[in-house]
């Protein structure tokens, strides 16, 4: 289960700022193999022109309580995947990402961010590029 919460807000002159933040807690269905963690995000962009943004992202994870999957197991798979580790109570993971985001047309829009870990623990991240093309209907 993923439990969350998330608020935005447009600011600054002609509105070209944007914020949003995310709060949430992953309760896993199966308590007794896989992980449970609290979890944030923080969002930021800037409208350079009609087409083009560029942003910021902090994203945090939590772990609030081990899983039983992999008892001797100190990382975890973060955003991408509960491994059920069994020694992550307590540990905290933080990455940064920068990217750009263009609008292509009224249905379509690409975007590219690089992400890189800023906490001490990287788990299974050592840095990450995502690329995304999204249809807006």
């Amino acid at each position: 289960w993923n439990f969350f919460l998330s608020a935005g807000k447009e600011f600054g002159p002609c509105g070209n700022w944007h914020f949003i933040g995310t709060a949430g807690w992953h309760v896993p269905m199966d308590s007794d193999q896989k992980s449970e963690s609290w979890f944030y995000s923080l969002h930021l962009d800037r409208k350079l022109t009609e087409k083009l943004y560029v942003l910021w992202e902090l994203t945090g994870i939590d772990y609030i309580e081990n899983g039983n999957r992999l008892p001797g197991v100190t990382i975890e798979g973060g955003d991408l995947i509960n491994l059920g580790a069994g020694n992550v109570e307590g540990n905290h993971f933080v990455s940064t990402a920068f990217g750009i985001t263009c609008i292509l047309n009224s249905h379509l829009q690409a975007a590219a961010i690089y992400e890189i870990p800023i906490s001490d623990r990287e788990d299974l991240m050592d840095n990450r590029t995502t690329v995304t093309l999204s249809l807006i209907y």
